[in-house]
């Protein structure tokens, strides 16, 4: 009778071990996504712009962060990584020896349904694939230094901007609290 009870209660043991294994494990969801974004600039209400932005790798729910490949207006990029929670997003051009560039901010809702990209001029590099994700929106000739935002899913302009200034006012708020 004893033998029977404990091994009844290594049977649940190890069911219960098994179970928070695949409960607890994190979720790891794989995007093959193609999706028209309008990137606008935050200072000249007349610019917008519809961009082709391709997503194929991996979203973790866990960190809210995605990996994998990037393609803008038909530039890839490769080894890219969108993290909100760190606020920024890091991509290697294809081809580019491995030269891992800082192309943007990154915000997104606690769900990742609503995201925006915040788009810095920077400096250009020769040619036109610099590894500057502004560049393959905008264009080689481009006469100032505005940021560039794609926010997903935005209406409009008006929406793309709220969104975008409501996700990076969250995210600095969540910033100086893990700071301090």
């Amino acid at each position: 009778m004893r033998q029977l009870l404990y091994g009844c209660i290594a049977v649940l043991v190890l069911a219960g071990i098994i179970a928070y294994g695949f409960l607890s494990a994190p979720k790891v969801i794989r995007l093959d996504r193609e999706m028209q974004v309008t990137a606008y600039k935050l200072q000249d209400a007349d610019y917008a712009k519809t961009v082709t932005v391709t997503l194929k790798g991996a979203y973790a729910e866990k960190t809210r962060s995605y990996t994998g490949k990037l393609a803008v207006n038909g530039v890839q990029y490769e080894n890219c990584e969108l993290n909100p929670e760190l606020g920024f997003m890091f991509c290697a051009l294809e081809g580019a020896r491995g030269e891992i560039k800082v192309l943007g901010q990154v915000f997104a809702d606690s769900g990742s349904k609503i995201w925006s990209l915040a788009l810095q001029k920077g400096e250009k590099a020769p040619g036109y694939a610099s590894n500057s994700f502004y560049y393959a929106i905008y264009g080689e000739d481009d006469p100032g230094d505005d940021s560039i935002i794609l926010t997903y899913p935005a209406a409009d302009r008006d929406a793309a901007i709220q969104q975008y200034e409501s996700l990076q006012s969250v995210w600095q708020d969540q910033w100086e609290r893990r700071v301090k």
